[in-house]
């Protein structure tokens, strides 16, 4: 049995933790600052406040707190990571600028038609920081649907109309529910919107039958009861749903896409450089504060190796650009 006492003890942490992440700079200007001080810098391609961000700004503090070197956190959002991504792309190769990235390195090589990098080509990977292997399949507590099972029936009826949000088109999860519509040969309109809260909100509103969800964007409205749970996208069970079987144990064995964020160097990066920076966030990520903080988050710490993360990007590009037909998604 779980001990309450414990969990409060952890989300205090939690909590005060997230409040030194938040205070993280971007403290002093970039470029200048970095090359300055001989800073590393961490760029995330995405606005400040999302996964990625959180993530960055964690290990900033472990790695700078192990090694004693400035690590800084730059935010350069825009189209979909690829603003941020080209930056890193085309930075100098000496290690100290790096990039945070995830899924959608993988899958804007689909929705794009120009890119003004080859994700594989001009990046390196060089450590996998973290994964969620345990993307939620939920429904709204108020439908009839008790069981995957009971939901399969219904969809499959010729006058069933199925709708399903995402946070927008081409992204992580809209291509995870498509994997869904594959492997269980259904149709389903799919309604994008502008974020993960959104997309949220539109099936507590019943204006959509499901969604696939991150564990902390679906957490708290499970266990209050508004939305049901009825599997589990990963090679395991979610520890924090466990009596929730896989897809994969209800007979949809392709139904098992993995969450992933990763850091990256420009492909010119010395072999001993890249090597360096492998060991010092490996070494980050054994730091029990940072794994309990991320496991909050419904992430777990990894610690991978560049290759094994080379491994999963190609992989990705082809898993995702397969998604992307079937979605019937046209490049910009």
């Amino acid at each position: 049995m779980s001990d309450p006492h414990a969990k409060k003890s952890t989300r205090r942490q939690y909590l005060r933790y997230a409040v030194q992440v938040s205070l993280v700079p971007a403290l002093l200007p970039l470029p200048t600052t970095a090359k300055e001080t001989g800073a590393i810098r961490i760029v995330v391609p995405f606005s400040s406040g999302g996964a990625p961000d959180f993530i960055a700004r964690l290990l900033s503090l472990t790695w700078s707190a192990q090694t004693g070197k400035v690590i800084i956190v730059e935010n350069r959002a825009g189209a979909n990571g690829i603003i941020g991504t080209d930056v890193v792309a085309k930075a100098a190769a000496d290690g100290r600028t790096l990039l945070l990235q995830g899924p959608s390195l993988a899958i804007n090589p689909s929705i794009y038609r120009k890119l003004p990098f080859d994700a594989e080509r001009d990046l390196r990977p060089v450590v996998t920081v973290c994964t969620a292997e345990s993307l939620l399949f939920v429904v709204n507590a108020r439908s009839p649907f008790t069981t995957l099972d009971e939901f399969l029936r219904h969809a499959k009826n010729r006058n069933a109309k199925i709708a399903y949000s995402s946070p927008g088109t081409g992204n992580a999860l809209h291509l995870a529910s498509e994997s869904f519509l594959a492997a269980a040969s259904l149709n389903a309109t799919h309604i994008p919107y502008k974020g993960a809260g959104e997309a949220v909100a539109a099936l507590l509103a019943e204006e959509v039958d499901f969604m696939f969800a991150s564990v902390p964007a679906v957490k708290q409205q499970i266990q209050a009861g508004k939305l049901r749970l009825l599997a589990v996208a990963g090679s395991t069970r979610s520890a924090d749903f466990p009596s929730i079987p896989t897809f994969n144990e209800s007979g949809l064995q392709s139904v098992n896409l993995m969450l992933w964020y990763g850091l990256f160097a420009p492909s010119a990066i010395a072999d001993q450089v890249a090597a360096d920076v492998q060991s010092e966030v490996q070494r980050a990520i054994q730091d029990e504060k940072l794994r309990n903080l991320l496991s909050a988050q419904g992430m777990k710490g990894s610690g991978a190796s560049g290759q094994i993360l080379r491994e999963i990007v190609h992989a990705d590009i082809a898993k995702y650009h397969a998604l992307t037909i079937k979605a019937g998604i046209i490049p910009e």
